[in-house]
């Protein structure tokens, strides 16, 4: 592992975030996203979002915004923040786990 992307896991770790409260409701409530044992912060916001899941993952669904519009629900998928998948996507595996 890139001695980057071993400071970046050790820096957005749940643990170590939850201290900059202002940062994150999550951080100010000490209550995780994600039910993960070793929550990471880093990719908060998935770089594999868009109009479609661009890594199929299967725990995404569509809801209607109150415009009609349809968009990913992706707050039961935890790929981003597993410290396996940001060590791919970090050090250019394509993020395909």
């Amino acid at each position: 592992m890139e001695k980057r992307t071993k400071a970046v896991l050790e820096e957005f770790n749940f643990e170590r975030m939850k201290v900059q409260k202002e940062k994150c409701i999550c951080y100010e409530q000490d209550k995780k996203c994600h039910d993960l044992e070793s929550l990471n912060c880093y990719f908060c916001y998935c770089p594999y979002y868009g109009e479609t899941c661009k890594i199929n993952s299967p725990s995404i669904k569509y809801v209607t915004t109150s415009l009609g519009k349809k968009i990913l629900d992706c707050s039961n998928c935890t790929f981003p923040h597993i410290e396996e998948n940001i060590i791919k996507m970090i050090e250019g595996e394509n993020g395909k786990a």
